[in-house]
């Protein structure tokens, strides 16, 4: 397997990170009536956008609060410190934090191809048109000024669903939580898979995981993976098992990997509360994608291990199954999985750091 292109993972660390302005005022306190609940401190009242810039301003990139429109009351309003998409009276949008222009690339194409922009046919035999190295777009040379700068990946685009990154996946099908997991997890859910003697440690057959990996290619977020399509229930465990291994950036990003396995060097002896303390300041750094998949999939197995007297599948148990499928060094040669000396070195830490998320996700992740 080759090394993964980081491009969008590496994008998505440039994000700036939300800043609350918090209002120091009375206006909630004294008009309780007045001020949404929901919205909690971030919320300032009726105050005019001038004054709502200057506020976001002071705090920098990702700052944003909250504020009634002045005009129009009763409406509220987000006001952000990054570009934004509104009309004049004050109703704003953020927009996605990172822009970025397309990297399209002389391409030949095999087979039919109609350009994305005029749906005209691309003629030719070789470098019929462009292609964006990013995104997937493809369009006629020519067309490539009619292309805005913001590339961000389409799920029409999306040609391999197992392997592909999974910043892209929830980017293009507008969630936080990929689609692959939140389908897998329902189901074994579904099928009672707590109470199923070795849910994750029995693998399912090969031919049937392997026509799962292809319902996915074809049908993405409408494939069928129901006890109808597939009685097995291991079938379905061990496809998702596979699906995270092969993930180009694991779930837990390669930014706070050193911060986890610091946790559990042979030689730290951290107090529980400590442990605890240092996992919830480092997950909370993983972009939202990754974060949102990490809660999923913790609080799966957290379920999974509280019902061990019946599945034999207890938090350390589920940390040896998931540890390489959830953290890997950002140097680990994806051609040798599980045999450089990174897995050997560090295998024993990915263990017990997963096992210990599973055992204290309450604690850690907030629902």
């Amino acid at each position: 397997m080759a090394q993964p292109d980081l491009y969008f993972y590496n994008l998505q660390r440039k994000a700036p990170r939300p800043v609350p302005v918090l209002n120091e005022s009375s206006f909630s306190e004294s008009t309780p009536d007045l001020s949404p609940k929901h919205y909690g401190q971030v919320f300032h009242g009726p105050i005019s956008r001038r004054e709502a810039d200057d506020l976001v301003r002071k705090f920098g990139q990702g700052a944003y609060l909250v504020r009634e429109s002045v005009r129009q009351r009763g409406q509220e309003n987000v006001r952000k410190s990054m570009e934004l998409l509104g009309d004049e009276d004050g109703t704003f949008t953020a927009s996605e934090p990172i822009k970025s222009k397309h990297d399209f690339r002389l391409t030949t194409f095999f087979g039919p191809h109609w350009c994305a922009v005029c749906n005209n046919y691309m003629w030719g035999l070789v470098s019929q048109g462009v292609k964006c190295a990013q995104c997937g777009l493809a369009i006629h040379k020519i067309c490539q000024d009619q292309v805005g700068d913001y590339c961000r990946p389409e799920k029409k685009l999306i040609k391999n669903i197992l392997g592909c990154d999974l910043t892209v996946i929830c980017m293009a099908f507008r969630t936080q939580v990929c689609f692959v997991i939140k389908m897998c997890t329902e189901e074994i859910e579904q099928r009672e898979g707590d109470q199923v003697e070795g849910i994750y440690r029995i693998n399912g057959g090969n031919a049937d995981v392997i026509k799962i990996a292809e319902e996915f290619e074809r049908n993405q977020d409408r494939a069928k993976i129901d006890s109808t399509q597939y009685p097995d229930i291991h079938t379905v465990s061990t496809f998702f098992k596979k699906y995270l291994r092969a993930l180009p950036v694991p779930v837990v990003s390669f930014d706070i990997y050193p911060e986890l396995l610091e946790v559990f060097g042979e030689f730290r002896t951290w107090h529980l509360s400590s442990k605890i303390g240092k996992l919830r300041r480092a997950v909370e750094k993983m972009d939202v994608y990754h974060l949102a998949n990490l809660h999923a999939i913790i609080k799966h197995l957290n379920g999974i291990a509280r019902q061990a007297h019946a599945n034999k599948m207890t938090s350390q148990n589920l940390g040896t199954i998931f540890g390489q499928g959830l953290l890997r060094n950002e140097n680990e040669d994806l051609s040798r999985p599980l045999q450089s000396a990174y897995s050997l070195n560090e295998m024993p830490l990915q263990n017990r750091c997963v096992s210990f998320m599973i055992e204290n996700y309450a604690d850690i992740f907030t629902d």
